[in-house]
């Protein structure tokens, strides 16, 4: 190859960047490949954990209602309780 110094330009730094330019757009096409896995990987690991996070969020939540009811339960027979001591004082009064 000849040297050709003109209003173009040097031609060798011309061609010598067309030469390299796949090299580049490999590296180019790469980065973007391992940009995508990443981000990908990182949202399909992110949604994971926000469905496992959920999941144990949903076992404290029917745990807690599971109390709830229980507790009410608990009431009305304390409820019951009461009434019955009421009742049986009354009839000790009484005597």
């Amino acid at each position: 190859m000849e040297h050709y110094t003109g209003k173009l330009g040097n031609y060798k730094a011309t061609e010598r960047r067309v030469q390299n330019m796949p090299s580049e757009v490999i590296v180019a096409v790469i980065a973007f490949l391992g940009t995508l896995i990443g981000t990908g990987g990182g949202i399909i690991i992110s949604s994971k954990l926000t469905i496992y996070r959920i999941e144990q969020l949903e076992r404290k939540v029917d745990k807690h209602n599971c109390l709830i009811e229980r507790m009410v339960a608990v009431e009305q027979s304390a409820r019951s309780a009461h009434h019955r001591l009421d009742h049986m004082e009354k009839e000790v009064e009484a005597l």
